[in-house]
């Protein structure tokens, strides 16, 4: 089966000389690893891959993955973008790579969710210049709460003790 997809890598390692296995954040098919054969070589043009992958980039890809097998490979990739701000702001930096830590943790193979949203979402808003603490964060919360996971509201903040509920239950709100 062939698929094309978008995608944003979560993990790289290295396969052989010449070739990585890619875990990837995908549009439409949630977290895929394949590997990428020749992905690493020097000479691009006599291959199928803009060059090797790389974090907080984000790529057009084609897969083949034989029907029931685990894991696939990766035929093609074109770099979309390579955003500069990671490159130059080393706190930006580290806070992307992290968003795509949080990602690989907190999602299961070929789950689709709102994920690939949430990762784009908070990686846009660290590349057009907007609080990268606040992106983080709010990617986290969006990853949480598509895992099913809120905070707990039935406790007093202050002194931990048992809340009586009066009134409506609280309702949990990515904005908070």
């Amino acid at each position: 089966m062939i698929l094309k997809m978008r995608g944003t890598p979560l993990r790289l390692s290295d396969w052989s000389e010449s070739s990585q296995v890619v875990t990837m954040l995908t549009d439409r098919h949630g977290k895929v690893s394949a590997v990428a054969k020749g992905s690493r070589r020097a000479s691009k043009s006599a291959s199928s891959f803009d060059g090797p992958f790389d974090y907080l980039c984000s790529y057009d890809l084609v897969l083949w993955r034989p029907d029931g097998a685990r894991l696939g490979v990766w035929m093609e990739s074109h770099l979309r973008s390579r955003p500069e701000i990671f490159l130059e702001n080393l706190v930006v930096q580290r806070l992307g790579l992290s968003c795509l830590e949080r990602s690989r943790e907190l999602l299961e193979e070929e789950e689709p969710t709102g994920a690939w949203e949430h990762l784009r979402t908070a990686l846009g808003s660290m590349m057009s210049g907007r609080d990268p603490v606040r992106a983080h964060n709010s990617l986290t919360l969006g990853l949480l709460h598509d895992g099913g996971f809120g905070p707990a509201t039935s406790y007093c903040v202050v002194d931990g003790r048992e809340k009586r509920q009066r009134g409506p239950a609280t309702r949990f709100e990515l904005s908070q």
